[in-house]
């Protein structure tokens, strides 16, 4: 994903209005009767719907594929693909916390998350829009995408950020602070906001703690 990104020149919403042209059609065929004529029918139109409007470029008209959906009765369709894409996105941020200390690869690693979490986003809001389904869940997962597809872009620009200006030497400060002080909860905290705000890696922690090198670009 992230090469054909690159190759075609794709941004975050582009790529997530091609997850949502590939999802919607395939998760409400599953959810009607595969062997009906239903099914094959919605598929088609489903298909062909994504098709015409990614064609035109303008990712936003997808909005009338989930709509439709909703309309024709496929919300919990819907919210299955919300859903899947969700944790898709959730996995993709517990791989970057697992990258090695390296700001190039967390990089990488951060940049695959935003197509997901935007794609998830759109289905909520585009669903609740229409008013189908239950208010909380949309509002909870569209809530928690925004707030991974921000974390994930703050988390890529404090790397170039942290990396030009050295900020990433300067952090140990704080904690070696707090170890000086046997504040062991301040430390913890401290420790844990950089990660959970996605500023970096838990691969961080060695260094930070003073028991392993600086972090350093690998490739």
């Amino acid at each position: 994903m992230r090469a054909k990104r690159f190759a075609l020149a794709l941004d975050a919403q582009a790529t997530a209005a091609i997850l949502i042209a590939a999802h919607i059609p395939v998760t409400c065929t599953l959810t009607a009767d595969i062997a009906s004529p239903d099914a094959e029918r919605t598929f088609c139109e489903f298909l062909a719907l994504a098709a015409d409007r990614l064609r035109g470029g303008m990712w936003y008209m997808l909005r009338e594929l989930v709509q439709s959906a909703a309309a024709e009765g496929y919300v919990d369709a819907l919210e299955r693909a919300s859903s899947g894409l969700l944790a898709e996105a959730r996995a993709l941020r517990d791989r970057a916390l697992e990258s090695p200390p390296d700001p190039i690869e967390f990089s990488r690693r951060l940049f695959d998350i935003p197509p997901y979490a935007e794609a998830t986003k759109l289905i909520c809001q585009w669903t609740r829009e229409c008013g189908a389904g239950v208010e909380d869940t949309w509002a909870r997962h569209q809530t928690q995408a925004e707030e991974w597809k921000s974390r994930a872009a703050e988390g890529i620009c404090a790397q170039y950020i942290n990396w030009i200006t050295g900020q990433h030497l300067h952090e140990r400060r704080p904690v070696e602070a707090a170890q000086v002080r046997g504040d062991r909860r301040a430390m913890f905290r401290m420790l844990r906001v950089g990660e959970n705000r996605c500023i970096r890696p838990r691969s961080y922690r060695p260094f930070l703690e003073g028991r392993g090198p600086a972090p350093a670009i690998a490739s």
